[in-house]
Order: structure tokens, then C-alpha cells, then sequence
């Protein structure tokens, strides 16, 4: 006998599940500040890419110290040089496909689009187990301990949720992003086992709409709000 996904935390709307905006932000890092240094021996806005930030004054965490006893300098200075990291912005656009019709198994679509909501939301709450930090060939090291409570400043996840026209099988597209003090990228393994495990939740055992296998992830890294500025930036260094 199938049995109903377990019921929402909060109240969610037909026009909610059509379009959902959840947005917070995270109060575990410092607040930003601004300055502008003068570094002699050749070391200018190029290395330091102060160009990617309005006025060439870098924005930065209030201090090293993001952690009581952990130093989080900032790496694109030169040695010797030591200041709090500085703010970056990461933004990506994420599809996830369940390959489950609710159709098929007999679920209404709006108890599946619940039941992807409520996945969605314990995504938003657990982006820790899936965003990696320092990673990949052009990770930095130093990035690698970040813990994401302390350098992620601010979260911004926007989720839909849809029903595909042919197969009818449920998906969600997200738009990310993160403002921090790291380097950072999202992990698709890891987000594909924090998916399963949180779509997984809503369905009793047994039921058709769990997931045995992995689901379809696809991550796209967007442009950050201001490239087109930081572009114009970059050229007018370069005297084009």
C-alpha cells in the first residue's frame, strides 16, 4: 500500500511549490570592510586583483581570526603580507532529476512537489556536506579546513520545482549563491548522496517513489552579479 511523503514542517502553498525562495543570511561570518594598500616590489592590482572590486578597494572579513584560534589569512597576498581573507562570490545553477514520476507510482503531483520541497529545504540547511572548499586542480591549500559556518557570509537558493511534458518525472532547477570568504565549488557526489538521503525521507519504506540509484545532478557555475563591471574593470588595467 502506498503511503504519503511525511508531512511539511511549515505550510506550503500551490504557488510555493510552483516557485520557491528561500533565502537567509548566514550570522557565523564577519561582516565585510573595505581598504586599499599600497604594495611596493612590483606587486600590484594584477596579483592582487583588486580590479574585481569596485574602486579597487578589496572588500574584506573584519578579521583573521573567523575562527577562535584558526588563522584565515588572505593567500593572494604576497608573504609577508598578512590581512583578513577578502569577499568573493560564487554563483551556480543547479538541475537535480529525481527520474521518478509521480504519474507512475500513483503519487498526485502536488504530494511529490511536497515531498521535493521538502527535500530542496533540507538542502538548503545541510550545504555543508556538499560545498568543498580549496578543491580540484586550481584549489589553493590553504582553503582546504575552511569550515563553512565561518567563511560562507551569506546564502541565496532559490528552487523550483517541475514535472517534465514527456516522461513526467519530477526535477528541480536552483539558483545559488554564495557570498564568503573562501574558494569554493559544489561537490556533485556529495550533493547527489545529501539529495537522495533527503528525498528518501519523505517516502516510507517500500515505497516506489525511493530512490535505489544516484539522481541527475548537473552544476553550472553562472557569472557573479557585477562581471560586466569587473570586466570594463579588468580592461581599463590593461589601458584598453
Amino acid at each position: 500500500m502506498q503511503t504519503n511523503p511525511v508531512p511539511r514542517q511549515r505550510p506550503l502553498s500551490k504557488g510555493e511549490l510552483a516557485q520557491l525562495a528561500l533565502k537567509g543570511p548566514n550570522v557565523y561570518a564577519s561582516r565585510a570592510k573595505t581598504e586599499h594598500l599600497a604594495l611596493g616590489g612590483g606587486y600590484g592590482a594584477k596579483q592582487r586583483q583588486a580590479w574585481k572590486y569596485k574602486g579597487g578597494q578589496i572588500q574584506r572579513a573584519e578579521t583573521m581570526w573567523l575562527i577562535s584560534g584558526v588563522k584565515h589569512r588572505d593567500p593572494k597576498e604576497p608573504p609577508g603580507v598578512d590581512l583578513p581573507r577578502r569577499l568573493e562570490e560564487s554563483n551556480f545553477f543547479i538541475t537535480i532529476n529525481t527520474n521518478k514520476s509521480p504519474v507512475a507510482n500513483g503519487v498526485t503531483s502536488e504530494v511529490a512537489g511536497v515531498a521535493a520541497a521538502n527535500a530542496m529545504d533540507i538542502l538548503l540547511q545541510q550545504m555543508d556536506r556538499f560545498v568543498e572548499f580549496g578543491a580540484g586542480r586550481r584549489g589553493n591549500p590553504e582553503f582546504k579546513n575552511d569550515i563553512f559556518q565561518a567563511v560562507v557570509k551569506d546564502v541565496e537558493w532559490t528552487p523550483s520545482v517541475e514535472m517534465g511534458p514527456a516522461l513526467n518525472r519530477l526535477h528541480t532547477h536552483t539558483v545559488v549563491r554564495l557570498v564568503h570568504y573562501s574558494q569554493l565549488r559544489i561537490n556533485t557526489r556529495w550533493l547527489q548522496e545529501v539529495f537522495r538521503d533527503a528525498w528518501n525521507s519523505q517516502w516510507g519504506a517500500g515505497h516506489t517513489m525511493r530512490m535505489d540509484g544516484m539522481p541527475y545532478v548537473d552544476v553550472r557555475l553562472r557569472q557573479q552579479r557585477n562581471a560586466e563591471e569587473i570586466t570594463l574593470a579588468y580592461a581599463a588595467k590593461l589601458g584598453m
